[in-house]
């Protein structure tokens, strides 16, 4: 550490200088995520929805501490109605099975390790996937695999054997 000075975000708060560079400064609309967060996990459901896709990326980071112990079986329902893109689509599926603020990966990648283990769901089980319409319009050109995003998460669920019931 080389030297401190009075950070941006607010009183109270420093930004630290190491190796002579200024550690990047996140942009001031990440602390709108920060602060509905800073009371603890939210206790609403689809507090993320409102945000922008940069800032929902944003959310994912900071649930992925809230899964609890593994466990199979149920039947679970996504709220699809704001699942406009792929980090939407990742906070509707966390908050799906783990709750408000719940987290189940946040990119394609992060989706198999929670369907492997450890982030508090495995399956088998069910998702009713309730306006999955709103995904298929909102970002049917974000492909993955030949397939647009939404539909490829809903295979992959289908291979790990997880009923996806798609209303």
């Amino acid at each position: 550490m080389t030297g401190t000075e009075p950070s941006a975000l607010g009183p109270g708060l420093v930004d630290v200088t190491l190796n002579g560079r200024i550690r990047d400064r996140p942009p001031a609309a990440f602390e709108a995520v920060w602060e509905r967060w800073a009371e603890g996990r939210p206790a609403a459901p689809n507090q993320w929805a409102a945000l922008p896709e940069d800032l929902r990326s944003e959310w994912l980071w900071l649930t992925e501490k809230t899964t609890g112990p593994d466990r199979q079986g149920g039947v679970f329902h996504l709220d699809g109605r704001h699942v406009t893109g792929a980090y939407g689509l990742h906070c509707a599926l966390g908050e799906a099975v783990n709750g408000p603020g719940g987290y189940y990966g946040r990119c394609w990648h992060s989706l198999a390790d929670c369907l492997d283990g450890g982030f508090g769901l495995v399956p088998p089980f069910t998702l009713v996937w309730h306006d999955f319409d709103v995904a298929g319009r909102s970002f049917a050109d974000d492909l993955l695999e030949g397939k647009p995003y939404a539909e490829a998460v809903v295979e992959r669920l289908r291979h790990w054997g997880i009923t996806a019931d798609l209303r």
